[in-house]
């Protein structure tokens, strides 16, 4: 298992435990993040979603790009994106450390951010050959099209009191306490409401985005770019792509 699960208070807390990885969305993680989504739309108030130790998500598996080898659609990144921003119930994250990349993606489609004082959110994967294409596709809603378009093609890490700034997060509190406060916000959030009725606000104000253009803007990209972005990753030297 990498995902641990408790209950508290009728809110699911899905924690992502594999140190291996980073965090990393693998494919039995996003499995296992799908399987507990629909367990808590099946009668929870709503789901946090947090990480072990000193990354909350490093997003998707390098090593799978880099080979060549994505997981099954089912199982892939993107699909578990997308199941997150039409969940049933509301969905906080509870940050503490990194989102990078993919898990920065997990922030924004989730309905709200609880980050730790010492968070930090970074969007690398343009250095990686690759797009982060969830967070083209939504972040300019969420922060405004100039400051999206210059936080991923530069690739900053942002801190969390930046990132509240700039509306990517909700809340900063201590560190230590992100999950505790972010389970309190989906309690303040869905109890003494109408489900259906809270289930109405959000699917107005999270509007269901065009998501062909994912595939649109994927195979606009050189696969050359990702082969190389990858294993310079891997190698730990900087990329030398074509034409510069």
């Amino acid at each position: 298992m990498t995902v641990s699960f408790a209950v508290e208070a009728d809110v699911g807390i899905a924690t992502i435990d594999d140190h291996a990885t980073r965090n990393a969305l693998t494919a039995q993680t996003v499995r296992e993040l799908n399987r507990l989504l629909l367990r808590a739309s099946a009668g929870l108030l709503g789901l946090v979603v947090s990480g072990k130790g000193a990354v909350f998500c490093s997003g998707a598996d390098i090593r799978s790009l880099n080979e060549g080898s994505p997981s099954p659609e089912a199982d892939s990144p993107l699909r578990l994106l997308q199941n997150v921003w039409r969940s049933e119930v509301p969905v906080v994250a509870g940050v503490e450390g990194l989102a990078l990349g993919g898990g920065a993606e997990l922030c924004l489609v989730c309905d709200a951010v609880v980050a730790s004082e010492d968070a930090a959110f970074g969007f690398p994967e343009l250095g990686l050959g690759v797009l982060p294409p969830v967070a083209a596709l939504l972040l300019p809603e969420a922060v405004g099209r100039y400051r999206a378009l210059a936080w991923i093609a530069t690739r900053r890490r942002l801190t969390a009191a930046n990132a509240e700034q700039i509306g990517f997060v909700t809340s900063v509190v201590p560190a230590g306490t992100a999950v505790e406060r972010a389970a309190t916000l989906v309690r303040d959030m869905a109890e003494g409401v109408g489900p259906s009725a809270l289930r109405a606000l959000r699917k107005l104000v999270r509007r269901e985005p065009d998501w062909t253009l994912l595939g649109e803007a994927a195979r606009s990209i050189d696969p050359a770019e990702r082969t190389e972005g990858t294993a310079a990753f891997l190698e730990k030297r900087a990329p030398r792509f074509r034409g510069r």
